[in-house]
């Protein structure tokens, strides 16, 4: 059984190590390694060591790699967490927008669309011949 100091002192070192809000403690599986302590986001791990308090391994957003930092903000950009209120506010418009969009196109003009006439599918006649014959050598095609 793990004792609630332990959660304790881990949730002071990941507080200090820089996580803020609501964070997930995951105690090792084997004992004497770190806890696992992450934002409830998911986005900063840092490991912590139960016993004496001290933050073991971080993952910076600047040690990531080029398309792991661009994929985590597109990410959070989908989610509405970037920016705050005001990406929630830019989505919504945005999905706003889209359905009303969807909307308009199937039916929601009050004009009815004017008939057109629909194209034939009978056989087309060929067009007359542009080779003019003045000669006996013509081909008798072209007469």
């Amino acid at each position: 059984m793990v004792e609630s100091a332990a959660f304790d002192r881990v949730a002071a070192a990941a507080r200090a190590a820089g996580l803020s809000g609501p964070v997930e403690i995951a105690p090792a599986v084997e004992a004497g390694s770190a806890w696992a302590v992450t934002q409830v986001d998911n986005t900063w791990p840092v490991a912590v060591d139960p016993a004496g308090g001290e933050v073991t391994a971080r993952s910076d957003f600047a040690d990531w790699p080029l398309l792991a930092k661009l994929s985590g903000l597109g990410i959070q950009a989908h989610m509405g967490l970037l920016f705050g209120l005001v990406n929630q506010i830019l989505l919504a418009a945005l999905a706003l927008r889209a359905s009303s969009s969807g909307a308009t196109a199937y039916g929601g003009s009050a004009d009815p669309p004017t008939p057109t006439a629909a194209p034939s599918l009978a056989p087309r006649q060929p067009a007359a011949a542009s080779v003019v014959c003045r000669s006996v050598s013509c081909s008798s095609a072209y007469r």
